[in-house]
């Protein structure tokens, strides 16, 4: 097993976003239980099932995305990265692999995320980005001129990082493609 050089996390949805967004959820649950124990009308089927909705929304989906994150590890010969979120050890998650030998340059850029349709897992047939949050990345040129763009927080600790490690062609790019 290589040794991990440099490693990251970039949350997609970071700060107190998440945590309103569940205190809303758990305060409709509350809300919706306490109206339907009061009023006579309300049938105990049509009260449980929107308490389980909300409860499912409240305990599993907003969790979910609020430790929705990039990860990514560079290592001597290859770059790994997935979305991962709380629940990647239960549903897997697995690591894809970007083989450098296949790679002619590296280039830590600044795009605009309106280029590549916004952020997430987005391509075409000339080029993929995986993306998380803001407007810096790593681009991957390929040697048949595909190209791959992997998000990341930490533009400067790359650039400092990519020129000692790998060994082909890197230039700083002041702007993106577009996918």
């Amino acid at each position: 097993m290589q040794d991990v050089l440099f490693k990251e996390e970039q949350y997609v949805f970071g700060g107190v976003l998440p945590v309103f967004f569940m205190a809303v959820f758990i305060m409709i649950a509350i809300a919706r239980f306490r109206l339907a124990k009061s009023s006579a009308r309300v049938a105990g089927r049509y009260n449980k099932l929107t308490f389980g909705i909300i409860a499912l929304v409240s305990l599993v989906v907003v969790p979910t995305l609020a430790t929705l994150h990039l990860e990514t590890r560079y290592y001597p010969r290859k770059v790994e990265y997935r979305f991962a979120s709380v629940l990647s050890p239960v549903f897997g998650g697995r690591y894809e692999v970007i083989s450098l030998d296949s790679v002619v340059k590296v280039s830590v850029i600044t795009y605009d995320p309106s280029d590549y349709g916004g952020w997430g897992m987005k391509g075409n047939e000339h080029a993929r980005a995986y993306t998380a949050a803001g407007n810096n990345g790593v681009m991957f040129t390929f040697r048949r001129g595909k190209q791959f763009l992997l998000g990341t927080a930490t533009p400067d600790s790359l650039r400092h990082y990519l020129p000692a490690h790998y060994p082909f062609k890197r230039q700083h790019q002041p702007t993106g493609g577009s996918l």
